[in-house]
């Protein structure tokens, strides 16, 4: 063979494996290309297209034979251009999107069509000068995300929106507040306001039964006008319970408690009631007792002589007991009747307002209010107020408190002597009634007594006295204590008397040292005052 022939050979030998090679790199990358998800194209030096995948031809729906290697990059960016594009705008877009391609440069970029389908491109240059790019369809995602940006923005208003209604009711329920703070305090200044003119005329009449009491020489006169004013003492007690709880409902605050002598009030109550149940004829009987209870004396008074007036009003024949007995919480007091007796269905509705019960046939006034005011102040008070009845039997009406440690009873004054001669009294009221009361009641017991409207008035008397009694409510020209503290050095003895003393006026009068007497003051209370007033000033003697 001759030796030209092998060495041809050869050389075909290597150009066919060489063929077969980039045969097979050639189907191999076209293999890789078609079997991703993406649309791939390349793009050589000159910006012509050298290849691509049937999913870049899928992605943008190119029509048969569109696409063709050496197809200018251009054609292919006018092709995917917006249809109503002019073409000026054409020919800039056609730059710009060539521009990264000419200086080789890499770019990830989104791109949204008219369809709504939305691109991602990622575009490549390779090392021979060639250009790849491939192409994913996230209109899915794209979605989703608008899906939830979206869902965040309505999510957002309707945070702002309840942050808006949040903002609303919290300055509504500051306006109610505010409203509400307003109304207590104008309920307060309207119940201290009522405590003094509703106490007014009970001072007055106090004081005026007082000085006939004391003047009369016919026994029996003398005996109706002792129950008088113990009826108006006992009134005065009744009416400062009921306006003492307004007060303390309106403050939110419950009252202090002390050692109630419990015998004491039943003994009293009995005094006061027994001709009301005598008229009905019934008896009315107290079991005796040496009890003390912790209490507020006015109210729990309030509290018995409630249940003891709707027992008598309700029972018909036999009587009433009220007594004392043991209980978990110290002690319970008990009144029993023999009236009609309660319906186990009717027992919720007793403390109610205004409630009046069947049995209530007789034409009984009243307004239904006494259980229910009982109720009230022992929710108030901490008490434990309850009810056990039998039709056809009677009723079992009872309030548990706590026990007291006993106290020494506080002894009444005795009769006192006249007032030393030329005692000089200063009393100034703005209630006619009350100074024409007070005026009676000192000149009997042999004081010489002035009196006055208002501050002004006061200080343009000449003193000095041996005692100031002031009303803490004058005219507009000051109170009680600004008249004391002016005139303080004119008498040895002030006293102030208030029908509902303020927590800052109580205060004013211990720092200046002025007794306060609460209205309608008590004739033995007057005299207790005159007579440390006596013994302030020996020189008046």
């Amino acid at each position: 063979m001759p030796r030209g022939t092998g060495a041809k050979k050869d050389v075909l030998h290597v150009l066919d494996g060489a063929a077969r090679a980039v045969r097979f790199s050639r189907e191999l990358l076209y293999s890789a290309m078609e079997n991703v998800d993406h649309g791939v194209n390349v793009i050589d030096a000159d910006l012509r297209l050298v290849a691509w995948n049937s999913r870049f031809a899928e992605l943008f729906r190119f029509p048969p034979n569109f696409l063709r290697v050496g197809l200018p990059v251009a054609d292919l960016i006018r092709f995917l251009a917006p249809p109503d594009i002019n073409e000026a705008d054409l020919a800039a877009l056609v730059e710009r999107r060539l521009e990264p391609i000419r200086r080789a440069q890499s770019y990830v970029v989104e791109r949204e069509f008219a369809d709504g389908t939305v691109v991602k491109v990622v575009a490549t240059p390779m090392s021979n000068g060639r250009y790849v790019m491939t192409y994913s369809d996230i209109t899915e995602q794209h979605t989703a995300t608008r899906a939830l940006t979206q869902a965040n923005e309505q999510m957002e208003e309707r945070l702002a929106s309840s942050r808006r209604e949040l903002s609303q009711a919290i300055d509504e329920l500051a306006a109610a507040r505010d409203y509400a703070e307003r109304a207590a305090l104008s309920q307060a200044r309207f119940l201290a306001a009522a405590s003094h003119d509703l106490l007014q005329p009970l001072q007055a009449a106090r004081l005026f039964v007082a000085t006939a009491a004391e003047s009369a020489l016919d026994k029996p006169a003398h005996g109706l006008l002792v129950n008088a004013e113990a009826a108006i003492a006992t009134a005065d007690r009744m009416m400062r319970a009921l306006l003492n709880l307004s007060r303390y409902e309106v403050r939110g605050k419950s009252p202090t408690g002390s050692p109630v002598d419990v015998g004491a009030m039943l003994s009293d109550l009995e005094r006061q009631l027994t001709p009301m149940a005598q008229a009905k004829g019934l008896t009315l009987r107290v079991v005796p007792t040496a009890r003390f209870a912790l209490s507020d004396r006015d109210l729990l008074r309030s509290v018995l002589q409630n249940m003891l007036v709707n027992a008598i009003r309700y029972t018909t024949k036999g009587g009433v007991l009220i007594g004392c007995r043991s209980d978990p919480m110290g002690l319970r007091i008990e009144v029993w009747d023999s009236g009609p007796g309660i319906a186990s269905e009717d027992l919720d509705r007793v403390f109610q307002e205004f409630s009046r019960l069947d049995t209530d046939t007789q034409g009984r006034t009243g307004a239904g209010l006494g259980l229910s005011i009982a109720e009230r102040i022992c929710n108030l008070l901490g008490h434990r107020l309850a009810v056990r009845s039998q039709p056809g039997v009677g009723s079992i009406f009872s309030v548990a408190l706590a026990p007291a440690r006993a106290v020494a009873p506080v002894r009444a004054a005795g009769t006192y002597g006249s007032l030393p001669q030329g005692f000089r009294i200063l009393c100034v009221d703005n209630d006619p009634s009350v100074r024409a009361g007070l005026a009676a009641i000192f000149t009997q017991w042999g004081a010489e007594v002035i009196t006055a409207t208002t501050m002004g008035e006061a200080c343009a008397l000449s003193g000095p006295w041996d005692a100031i009694i002031s009303d803490y409510e004058l005219a507009e020209d000051g109170n009680g204590l600004d008249l004391i503290e002016v005139l303080f050095d004119s008498a040895p003895m002030h006293a102030l008397l208030a029908a509902a003393p303020s927590d800052a006026a109580m205060e004013r009068a211990a720092a200046l040292g002025i007794e306060v007497i609460r209205k309608p003051a008590a004739p033995t209370v007057l005299r207790a005052f005159l007579s440390r007033a006596v013994r302030a000033a020996p020189a008046a003697r």
